[in-house]
């Protein structure tokens, strides 16, 4: 490690010119870390050196004319700066792209240099990832109750926004969207609601906003989130990405329009990443995703975070995914020609903001030339894009290289001028070759010769003996004791073309690549159309392909109150379970809607819940389902009170967290919603836990009257059904045999009197001593009794009913 004795801040030595150009481009940039060219490296001084340095594993040394001078330095090469960007930017850094802007040869002094482009963590276009800017502007017409929220993803053009109507709507949309940075007013940077998002997403990067922060709006953009909406195009422009017009609109939305999935239920369901270990693989999405382009993997994900709630527009997916359930060699062959296309809206996005090359184009090229055969399958066609397919395919080469300054990109036959550098480049000395053969020819001097030097560049060198025969064109330029040396203005001509063709063929290459840029984009809005309906065939096919697969059934969507699921499985673990998985049918409906479920643990209460849930999501999100046969009544939104878990961050215990879960969803559900509460009432007392779980089956059931699946080993719950008519008890079954419990895994009507926690402990691997021991408590404690030596409490010591402990006997 190098001894650094001061910071940029500290600095007093006098700096060399280039230093002092670098410490006043950092001046404008002091929350990003500056790489500043030099030649072929990025370089970083002081305190980004250091920070650097330490993320990216790299050398600091250190740049100075003496010891007390030491400036920390540290580097990487320009060519290969992408993989340290990306690092900075998973580590929550900005990164501010400084280049030099003029030639160094033509300079004369101090290379001009300026930041071209800021990279952030929401701001890159490397990568698959979604990576969103979120902007939130509480209004304060709403006196701060209401939130503008827009995002958009620079990458990709696409752009959203909404108004949120509560801090809980705004925590569970930002869970949807999970941006990498969000945008928050300065003025109020103390709001307590900012501290609690904090909290709740510790890596986000949080970027304070001045009010008089405008931007460039597309043109459709909502009055009522203008603000938020504004703040982000201000952000693009503050960090040079002004001309963004793949991003076309923002899209308005309201939540209530589609079905609401709120934070816990996204986790709990597994829809994005498994409980236990946060993997992909095991999630909702990953089983449904067979998608073949990026385009389709993201709207897929879209799909089934935002499902429908209008039966029309579900059915209509139905239809069109039935059609490629039913027609398995057109599904076949439009898969194949989708694996065959690359992101087209990152390409498009590249191209846009003037970041993309060659191969971007030839992605475009390669997916426009697939349009004709889409269009042989398809009913209705796609636009085909003729004229800029045939001008693609005529001027770039198969494989173009990556650098777009370095020539190689544009084929032979496109530009006349062009094949003419390029075969200078090839050709140069078989050229002068030829021209020397015609000046022999012409003069008739056997022995003439062209040569080159560093001096004259290209000459013609003739002996004193022929010099009767000099045309009258040559030009001498030097003479020596046997020869003479000439030149022409054809000879010239050829010298400056080959020594220069090289440079510029690079510089044409460039020119052209950039025209044929702009030719692209004009065709910009309808590309974009194509693009997405693209992603939908695909998402369309990923669906038809999971159902084929997985022997799934078209579901009966309504208005009805009604879900009857018959023989339905929990989609993922049948996949990935190593047994054949156990169908359950259950019904919700008017006479039925709160079903209490009781059954041993692991006996299968939660897969049943959640494969309802599940079920009931795919359908909507217009998937075929894993059932024999289903009908889903829609549902407006899904609530799921599963598992147990703390929240350390807000110091709250895992009962906390339970009440607080079951609090939001008495306040939020309604009668057409579907809820789910797996032991409400676990994490305290046993009577304290009851009269809880009571009372919420209570309010659920006769104030709310939402279709509701309740698991409990409060057993005592199952009387609920004598009290309210609309309840009804429903257990998982087992089989006892020689004291050991078999899972039969079947719902069944009814209610089971037994929660077998011993025998499930004998399962699990407790000590047979422990297990013997419990037997032998359980015994007494459903006499009333407790064994002797617990807590201190004699033999024949009664359980106090209103407190749970003991009590002694006068």
């Amino acid at each position: 490690m190098v001894d650094i004795p001061f910071m940029v801040s500290e600095l007093t030595p006098q700096l060399t010119p280039m230093m002092k150009q670098y410490v006043e481009i950092k001046r404008s940039y002091e929350d990003c870390i500056l790489f500043f060219r030099l030649g072929d490296f990025y370089e970083m001084f002081f305190e980004d050196a250091l920070e650097a340095s330490s993320i990216l594993k790299i050398t600091l040394t250190s740049r100075s004319r003496t010891e007390e001078d030491k400036i920390p330095m540290c580097g990487i090469p320009f060519h290969s700066s992408e993989s340290y960007i990306q690092k900075l930017l998973d580590h929550g850094k900005k990164v501010a792209i400084c280049e030099q802007v003029s030639d160094p040869q033509d300079s004369k002094g101090l290379v001009e240099r300026k930041v071209i482009r800021v990279v952030t963590p929401s701001l890159t276009l490397q990568g698959e990832a979604q990576n969103y800017l979120a902007s939130i502007v509480p209004q304060e017409e709403t006196l701060f109750k209401t939130y503008a929220l827009s995002y958009l993803n620079l990458a990709t053009g696409e752009c959203r926004a909404t108004v949120l109507t509560s801090r809980q709507a705004l925590r569970d949309e930002l869970y949807r969207v999970r941006p990498k940075e969000l945008l928050w007013p300065l003025e109020l940077k103390d709001n307590t609601l900012l501290k609690i998002l904090q909290k709740l997403f510790p890596n986000l990067l949080v970027n304070f906003i001045p009010s008089h922060s405008e931007g460039r709006r597309p043109e459709e953009s909502p009055d009522n989130s203008q603000k938020s909406v504004e703040a982000l195009f201000w952000y693009l422009k503050k960090y040079h990405y002004e001309n963004c017009a793949h991003i076309q609109k923002v899209e308005t939305y309201e939540t209530g329009k589609t079905l609401q999935l709120d934070l816990s239920t996204i986790r709990n369901l597994e829809l994005l990443t498994t409980s236990y270990t946060q993997s992909y693989e095991g999630s909702l999405l990953w089983l449904l995703d067979h998608t073949k382009t990026a385009m389709g993997k993201r709207l897929l994900k879209q799909w089934l975070l935002y499902p429908l709630l209008e039966v029309s527009k579900i059915k209509d997916r139905q239809e069109r995914v039935e059609e490629l359930v039913e027609k398995a060699s057109l599904r076949d062959e439009l898969r194949k020609l989708l694996s065959e296309i690359l992101d087209l809206e990152r390409v498009i996005g590249r191209l846009t903001l003037a970041s993309g090359n060659a191969r971007d184009l030839a992605a475009l090229r390669n997916a426009l030339s697939l349009l004709p055969r889409f269009n042989e399958l398809l009913s209705e066609p796609l636009p085909e894009f003729s004229v800029l397919t045939n001008l693609l395919k005529r001027a770039l080469v198969d494989a173009p290289p990556l650098a777009i300054k370095e020539g190689g990109m544009i084929a032979e036959g496109y530009h006349s001028e062009l094949d003419e550098l390029i075969r200078l480049c090839r050709d140069g000395k078989s050229t002068i070759a030829e021209l020397e053969a015609k000046e022999k020819k012409r003069t008739g001097i056997s022995s003439l010769k062209i040569r080159f030097n560093q001096v004259f560049g290209y000459y013609i060198d003739i002996t004193k003996t022929h010099l009767d025969s000099i045309p009258s064109d040559y030009i001498r330029k030097q003479t020596l004791v046997n020869s003479e040396r000439y030149i022409t203005p054809e000879l010239k001509d050829y010298e400056h073309k080959i020594l220069t063709a090289e440079e510029r063929r690079k510089k044409l290459e460039y020119e052209i690549f950039e025209g044929l840029r702009v030719q692209v984009l004009k065709e910009l809005s309808l590309i974009l159309e194509m693009c997405h309906r693209l992603s939908t065939l695909d998402v369309l096919c990923s669906l038809a392909e999971v159902a084929s697969q997985n022997h799934y059934e078209k579901p009966n969507i309504s208005q009805d109150f009604t879900i009857d699921i018959q023989e339905g499985r929990h989609p993922v673990i049948e996949k990935m379970g190593n047994t054949r998985f156990v169908p359950n049918s259950i019904r919700l409906d008017l006479e039925q809607r709160l079903l209490i479920i009781t059954g041993p643990n692991m006996a299968g209460k939660s897969t049943v819940m959640r494969q309802v849930a599940l079920i009931t999501l795919m359908a909507q999100m217009g998937s075929f389902v894993p059932a024999e046969s289903a009908q889903i009544g829609v549902v407006d939104r899904i609530f799921t009170r599963v598992g147990a878990h703390d929240n350390v961050a807000f110091g709250e215990s895992t009962f906390m967290v339970e009440m607080k879960e079951t609090a939001e969803i008495l306040k939020s559900a309604t009668s057409k919603s579907l809820i789910l509460l797996d032991e409400i009432g676990r994490g305290t007392s046993t009577f304290d836990g009851l009269s809880i779980a009571w009372a919420v089956a209570s309010q659920i059931h006769d104030e709310i009257r939402a279709k509701t699946l309740f698991a409990t080993h409060y057993h005592e719950l199952t009387a609920l059904v004598h009290e309210k008519a609309q309840a009804r008890n429903f257990h998982i079954a087992i089989r006892e045999a020689e004291g050991e419990i078999v899972f039969i895994r079947k719902l069944l009507p009814g209610s089971i009197r037994r929660s077998y926690g011993v025998e499930v402990a004998r399962l699990a691997g407790l000590p047979d001593s422990v297990i013997d021991k419990a037997k032998e408590i359980l015994k007494n404690l459903e006499k009333g009794e407790l064994v002797g030596g617990w807590g201190g409490a004699r033999r024949g010591a009664h359980l106090d009913e209103a407190s749970g402990v003991p009590r002694g006997d006068g």
